[in-house]
């Protein structure tokens, strides 16, 4: 945060840091699919990142490979699949958070992702040491 003067008050003010919201989305949006082809073999249909003071959400929709698909045919199925995709996110959280932190210029305090093997989307939430200004 930078600090500021309001008015001719001399009392120091906490303002976010301005993020640009259009490039800064694009480059969640690009970096994520980048990161799904390259370790799956395959990109998500549709993410959509979205960015609000502390908060950055990522939600994917068509992201499952074949494998995962022919696998989640029933319940232990897609029990197999979100175990494999939690080990994934474990292994790898550390470049998500990266990629957040490059996105917006903000350190990332914590990360929770979830996926809906049954209905194929997942959902990734970012929560920032600080928050944003949308410019």
């Amino acid at each position: 945060m930078k600090e500021y003067r309001e008015g001719g008050n001399e009392k120091l003010m906490k303002r976010p840091v301005c993020v640009d919201n259009i490039n800064a989305k694009r480059h969640i949006e690009d970096s994520f699919k980048s990161f799904m082809s390259k370790y799956f073999s395959r990109g998500p249909g549709v993410v959509k990142g979205y960015i609000m003071e502390d908060v950055v959400l990522v939600y994917c929709e068509d992201f499952l490979t074949t494998l995962e698909k022919n696998l989640a045919k029933d319940e232990i199925g897609q029990c197999y699949v979100q175990i494999i995709r939690k080990k994934i996110s474990d292994e790898y959280g550390d470049f998500l958070v990266d990629m957040i932190e490059t996105s917006v210029g903000r350190d990332v305090k914590t990360f929770y992702l979830d996926c809906n093997v049954a209905n194929n989307s997942l959902c990734c939430v970012f929560m920032l040491n600080e928050a944003t200004e949308v410019c």
